[in-house]
């Protein structure tokens, strides 16, 4: 059964087709009951996501929508990498160094990048900086070698 992947928020869910794609959901975007998930554009599918999850569609604006060919359907953020300036992902990162040792980051035995951007969410940073592959990878040096010094 095709599913609707969601990354907000700092958690992920699958939502299966039929509890997202109701008639009553379509008719509420204007579409027929017989449109289906991929005929849909980008803008239509944040709008069903943003009022399933009853939140801001804004919070969707740098999201992108990935058509799969299993049928599946994944709703994300855009990713952006390395572009944090450096000065301010080692001020953060100095700063919450406790925080990410004592955090248990980690899913079916390894590091959990969902669990690792909820936790930079929760500390207040942007949804760009929270995806930045390299605060990932210096975040998860701390978790991995926790006494190494990494300055």
């Amino acid at each position: 059964m095709p599913s609707l992947h969601v990354r907000h928020g700092g958690t992920s869910r699958e939502i299966p087709f039929e509890d997202i794609f109701t008639d009553q959901n379509l008719e509420a975007l204007g579409l027929t009951a017989a449109t289906t998930p991929q005929a849909m554009n980008p803008t239509q599918i944040k709008q069903l996501v943003s009022s399933f999850l009853d939140v801001n569609l804004a919070d969707f604006d740098a999201y992108e929508i990935d058509f799969h060919k299993n049928q599946n359907i994944t709703v994300r953020p855009e990713a952006e990498f390395g572009d944090m300036d450096k000065t301010r992902r080692d001020a953060l990162l100095r700063g919450w160094r406790n925080d990410i040792c004592g955090t248990n980051l980690t899913r079916n035995g390894s590091v959990s990048a969902d669990l690792f951007v909820g936790f930079l969410l929760g500390k207040g940073c942007s949804i760009e900086e929270a995806t930045d592959v390299q605060m990932f990878k210096e975040a998860l040096d701390f978790v991995l070698n926790p006494n190494k010094e990494i300055w």
